[in-house]
């Protein structure tokens, strides 16, 4: 029988066996996101994302997974509520923003973060301008 404490540690390894520290996107591919900064008094984990599309990114859903020092990773967001954009202007391609995600406080407390993206949770405005 295969115990919830299993499954988290095959999803961590699977997270970590992505292999990417830095803020960034794959084609084709989940990408894994350190977190930038964690404010446990609003709830907030706070990531920096690199648009590496050719698309401007309208919406962006993640998952936000909680992890310490035993074996397993917990979701701890909710993959269906989007990040919310902190910085100012258009997610324009090749440039840098801050996105925030909700955290349970039941969940803040964990000592590490991620954040994996898969290209199905990112959305593009309909009408893209020329130019």
């Amino acid at each position: 029988m295969v115990t919830k404490y299993a499954v988290g540690f095959l999803l961590i390894g699977a997270i970590l066996a992505a292999g990417v520290n830095s803020p960034a996107y794959g084609f084709g591919a989940a990408q894994q996101i350190k977190p930038a900064y964690v404010d446990r008094n609003q709830g907030f984990v706070y990531f920096i994302v690199l648009n590496k599309w050719e698309h401007t990114i309208s919406n962006l859903f993640g998952w936000v997974y909680g992890h310490g020092n035993a074996p397993a990773a917990y979701l701890v967001n909710n993959p269906n509520q989007e990040g919310i954009k902190v910085s100012i202007g258009p997610h324009a391609p090749g440039t840098l923003a801050l996105y925030r995600f909700q955290v349970p406080e039941r969940y803040i407390f964990f000592p590490q973060f991620a954040l994996l993206v898969m290209d199905k949770g990112l959305f593009h405005p309909r009408v893209i301008p020329n130019g």
